[in-house]
């Protein structure tokens, strides 16, 4: 067991670790990484000075919360990647927390609305934060939270399904599994290669019985 960081009197906490070794988590008020026997403090967005690392790609890009105000009130998950902490933002009035990312840097978390103490679940696509409500096709569920992201980009976390809608029978908590579902663009790309390919075939058969 190795204490990685000996002789500090500050709390720390490690969240995930890497193929190459590398790990984030937070010690004392900031979140870190820690590669080869050394941590580096990764900072906080804008007037905020807290923040946590949780989670870490294999490129080493880490994600997590940081606040943006000097009054430590506000959180805003982030990408960290190439010495860059970058704000991720949030959707609507929420706070946002980073909670996973995959190797292609696609990033999942919590939305989370203080007023009404709700949590939902964020999807970020390297350009956009989006709810994930506003996502699904199955109708009737919304999403709880997020946890996870693989590089196929299956998620999985928390979805609250309401058979009866509000004021009906208490709603269902399951653990989900999100996949994705290809674009229209995306399947008529797939269609058009099909009939380009099946035409070739077909000429390339006709061409040698031609010359049978």
């Amino acid at each position: 067991m190795t204490d990685m960081f000996p002789g500090s009197s500050a709390t720390s906490s490690a969240a995930a670790i890497n193929d190459a070794g590398q790990i984030t988590g937070r010690q004392g008020q900031q979140a870190f990484l820690y590669e080869a026997g050394v941590a580096t403090s990764l900072g906080a967005l804008g007037d905020g000075s807290s923040s946590g690392g949780t989670a870490i790609n294999a490129s080493g890009q880490v994600v997590g919360y940081s606040t943006i105000d000097a009054a430590n009130e506000t959180r805003h998950a982030f990408l960290y990647s190439g010495g860059i902490m970058q704000d991720l933002g949030t959707v609507g009035s929420y706070f946002s927390l980073a909670n996973a990312i995959n190797t292609g840097g696609l990033v999942v978390g919590d939305l989370y609305d203080p007023d009404a103490d709700l949590f939902h679940g964020f999807y970020y696509d390297g350009q956009a934060m989006w709810n994930m409500d506003d996502l699904l096709t199955t109708p009737g569920w919304k999403i709880g939270g997020l946890r996870g992201i693989n590089d196929s980009g299956w998620v999985v976390g928390t979805g609250v399904f309401d058979p009866d809608g509000p004021g009906g029978t208490a709603p269902i908590t399951r653990a989900v599994l999100l996949t994705p579902v290809p674009e229209p663009s995306t399947l008529a790309l797939c269609a058009a290669g099909y009939i380009s390919w099946a035409a070739w075939a077909l000429r390339r058969r006709r061409s040698g019985n031609a010359r049978g």
